[in-house]
């Protein structure tokens, strides 16, 4: 997921002469689709296109595909990015609450930031080496 994330930054939009966008250098889309094991053809589609579905009267009406130009293209990119990052750190924040869930009642809690992210430990921490090593007493 994080290499997703990464190489979506690589995506770039040039203008065609009706100024709809599309992409630069597809073998980029086709890796990012590789890596989402999605077709190539779907990733550059989502990239350069939005979906607009239009109602009559609270009844659904027509579903139409609307080309974006570059500067929505990108922002489109951006805001796909900041989705899979959100999705992949809520992942982590989860797994990491179940996996330091205290056994006891009683036991104490100590938060460390390690870079940005705080975790919950109930060990003594010893920096050695550049890295944390926990040692249990």
């Amino acid at each position: 997921m994080l290499a997703i994330i990464l190489w979506l930054g690589n995506v770039q939009f040039a203008e065609m002469d009706d100024g709809n966008a599309t992409i630069s250098d597809t073998g980029v889309t086709d890796f990012i689709g590789y890596l989402m094991e999605v077709d190539s053809a779907m990733v550059q589609k989502v990239l350069t296109s939005k979906v607009v579905e239009t109602q009559r009267g609270g009844r659904r009406g027509s579903i139409y595909d609307v080309p974006l130009n570059p500067a929505q293209a990108n922002a489109g990119r951006d805001a796909l990015a900041k989705a899979i990052y959100n999705n992949l750190f809520e992942w982590i924040v989860s797994r990491i609450n179940v996996s330091m869930k205290a056994r006891s009642a009683t036991a104490q809690v100590i938060g460390i930031l390690v870079g940005t992210l705080l975790l919950p430990c109930s060990q003594t921490i010893e920096v050695s080496t550049g890295y944390l090593r926990f040692r249990n007493f």
